[in-house]
């Protein structure tokens, strides 16, 4: 049974979720592993619930709402796991979100186990998304294990992830998340790494898929991660001057962050605001 209570105190919004034990006939499994795209649906109510101010429901939220409650009671069928046969996986990452689909061969075909989605903390969202994509296969297959209980389980993803970690990752990465990504990517006895440049099922889970998928990751994250070469040491002499700041500090036990913009002339302000909490 699914229960989805929502209502406005004054200008409050109280959201409550109730999936009860059961996501399907076929499979008791957690919470989005049966929803296609689960993570971006669900987005703007993190979104809204982490809101500073007092929550503003608009049309366009009812809307996307709606669109959650569809998903809830339109859960696709899924497949029973079978721990005789090996597993694929496929991944793909889009906008900061891990996607994936994991699958079984039967009489041919393979048909899916288990959507899978996760959001990316903020500091994987800002590395190159062939980083990305490291952060992206590791959270799915921990994700994963939970379904396939060690059994042999085979990764397909656009993204050379093994070359990635041995070669780039080190200067984005730090030590403990280098130990962490090596244990699940390289030291596991049953798990298979592919890099596959046709259309995989994750890629579809956020939309269009897109069109270069045949890409080389070391020259890409080469590429986005170089100095500019126009950038000179000193200061242009004609054009708009601006400084940007920001700051970060803790007010009664919450963070509290804020950006400026001021004009390099003038020293007027041009903009200013606040900053996500996270």
């Amino acid at each position: 049974m699914i229960t989805l209570k929502v209502g406005l105190q004054g200008e409050k919004l109280e959201f409550v979720v109730d999936t009860g034990a059961e996501r399907t006939c076929l499979l008791n499994v957690p919470k989005g592993y049966s929803i296609e795209e689960y993570t971006q649906v669900v987005k703007f109510l993190y979104e809204k619930l982490t809101e500073e101010d007092n929550i503003k429901w608009t049309k366009e939220d009812n809307d996307k709402l709606e669109k959650l409650k569809l998903k809830l009671a339109s859960i696709p069928a899924l497949s029973l796991p079978s721990l005789e046969k090996p597993f694929h996986l496929y991944v793909n990452v889009e906008k900061g979100v891990a996607h994936g689909v994991l699958v079984q061969e039967w009489g041919g075909v393979k048909r899916p186990v288990a959507y899978l989605s996760e959001m990316l903390d903020p500091v994987s969202h800002g590395w190159p998304v062939c980083i990305q994509a490291i952060a992206a296969t590791a959270i799915l297959i921990e994700e994963s294990r939970k379904l396939t209980f060690g059994g042999k389980l085979i990764v397909c993803t656009p993204h050379a992830v093994r070359n990635v970690l041995n070669q780039k990752a080190e200067k984005w990465l730090t030590d403990s998340r280098m130990l962490k990504y090596e244990a699940i990517l390289i030291d596991s006895d049953d798990l298979t790494l592919e890099v596959n440049r046709s259309l995989n099922p994750a890629q579809f889970l956020y939309g269009e898929p897109a069109d270069n998928l045949i890409h080389n990751c070391l020259e890409i994250i080469q590429y986005q991660t170089k100095v500019r070469g126009h950038l000179e040491e000193q200061a242009l002499s004609e054009g708009e001057i601006i400084y940007v700041d920001g700051s970060s500090r803790c007010l009664q036990e919450k963070r509290m962050s804020g950006y400026a913009v001021v004009d390099g002339k003038n020293m007027q302000t041009i903009e200013k605001g606040k900053l996500p909490s996270n």
